[in-house]
């Protein structure tokens, strides 16, 4: 018979979140469990390079570590009612408890928020490679008092001045219609 008392056995319970602390970079979680098991400043431990704080009521995984409870470690997490429904087989979404997504479905990829919107760069400039396109029904630059609008019928700015290689184009310039005619300014 093999004597196997030094091999570690470890226990994995299901748990739901009661109190969240989010203190110095870790999720310490009270929990409660099975037959009223309510474990207390338990650590939540996480992936590399992805954070989330669980929200009350979510339910995640505890691994008892050594079948000893007071060597336990929360993994997961998730609430019913805050996740993402119909994704569809194969999709993947990263959501948080407000209802902001990023979702990867097929090979596209969807931003979907209430709030603003950020990209931090180095010295707070954003570069486009290669080719970017944006596809919308109206397009809208605003840059403090001056509005640039593009829609189906074309381009419209308002407020500011409008410069071409640095001469000022003013209201004396000549409008032409679709047929060649000018309709307005001085003569050329």
């Amino acid at each position: 018979m093999r004597d196997d008392h030094h091999i570690t056995r470890n226990a994995v319970h299901r748990y739901q979140v009661v109190k969240v602390e989010d203190k110095d970079g870790e999720n310490y979680l009270d929990l409660k469990g099975f037959e009223g098991h309510e474990p207390t400043k338990v650590l939540h431990i996480q992936p590399h390079g992805f954070v989330s704080v669980p929200v009350k009521d979510a339910h995640l995984i505890c691994v008892h570590l050594g079948h000893q409870y007071d060597l336990m470690v929360a993994l997961g997490g998730e609430h019913s009612e805050k996740k993402p429904k119909k994704l569809g087989e194969g999709n993947s979404a990263f959501y948080n408890a407000d209802g902001s997504i990023m979702k990867m479905i097929k090979k596209d990829v969807s931003l979907e928020h209430e709030g603003d919107y950020s990209h931090k760069a180095k010295n707070s400039k954003t570069t486009i490679k290669e080719k970017h396109e944006i596809e919308a029904k109206t397009f809208k630059i605003k840059c403090g008092d001056v509005t640039l609008t593009m829609d189906k019928n074309g381009i419209n700015v308002e407020g500011g001045e409008i410069k071409h290689n640095g001469k000022k184009i003013d209201n004396a310039h000549v409008h032409i219609n679709s047929g060649g005619v000018g309709l307005g300014g001085p003569p050329q």
